[in-house]
């Protein structure tokens, strides 16, 4: 019987999705058009990188008035979104977890490289994952390695380290990233896993992030793929997540290709 302990949460709505006060009817959502409206998409990602598809979200919608409605979740949540709405258009995740999902895309593309972070508050001795076994670390934040890409990651990079085992009993498990973020924000842990653009909406004068060697953990390639409901306001969405406005959005985050 495993020792992780895992967090219930009684307000467990896992979909962010944004909607318009008098939704369109499903066919006119599938047609890329808002009833009597300008076209739109639905966008499913990861929740580990709301912010910055927020961000591209506004840039895109401010260039083109096409209306961009975002979903978020682990890739399990947003895989079982993705094959029961029929409206999902574009799906951005880890390659590996793309690859898992059954469904048939019409073209993916790239578009970041996602790194794994530990972050605790700048007063306690952490400068490696090594520093996870010290006594001041009782409580420890990780997203759960079965449905989230930084979770997986985590655990290689713990087993790898042959340190898994002795943590065990102090790691408290949840459903995604952003989750993550806000137990360590707000004292439920000393340290937890999270990718670097999460990290960002931490404190800097309260906690700091120790980059995890990446030779510990497969390649995080973060990729956007086209469903077959894609539309004409879909691929110019792929097309601005390549362009330099939406690059310089994943740079800044710490999601950049390069």
């Amino acid at each position: 019987m495993s020792c992780t302990r895992v967090l219930i949460f009684a307000f467990g709505v896992h979909f962010m999705l944004a909607c318009s006060p008098e939704p369109p009817q499903p066919t006119d959502m599938l047609n890329g058009k808002s009833a009597g409206g300008p076209a739109e998409i639905f966008v499913a990602s990861g929740a580990g990188y709301r912010k910055p598809i927020d961000e591209i979200k506004f840039l895109f919608e401010k260039k083109t008035a096409i209306a961009v409605n975002c979903i978020y979740g682990n890739m399990r949540q947003i895989t079982t979104q993705a094959k029961t709405s029929g409206k999902v258009a574009v799906i951005i995740g880890d390659v590996k977890f793309l690859n898992k999902m059954d469904i048939s895309f019409k073209k993916e593309t790239a578009i970041g490289i996602g790194r794994l972070v530990i972050a605790a508050r700048k007063n306690l001795p952490l400068n490696g994952i090594d520093d996870l076994t010290k006594s001041e670390f009782d409580r420890i934040i990780v997203p759960d390695s079965k449905k989230a890409i930084y979770g997986r990651a985590a655990f290689e990079a713990m087993t790898k380290r042959n340190i898994y085992k002795q943590i065990q009993p102090r790691l408290i498990t949840v459903q995604t990233v952003p989750q993550v973020t806000s137990y360590l924000a707000g004292g439920t842990a000393q340290a937890g896993f999270m990718n670097r653009a999460d990290f960002l909406s931490l404190n800097p004068n309260k906690f700091k992030a120790i980059d995890i060697d990446r030779s510990l953990y497969e390649s995080i390639i973060i990729e956007a793929a086209l469903t077959e409901h894609a539309t004409d306001a879909a691929e110019q969405y792929m097309r601005f997540l390549q362009s330099d406005a939406a690059k310089g959005v994943f740079d800044r985050f710490g999601l950049g290709l390069e």
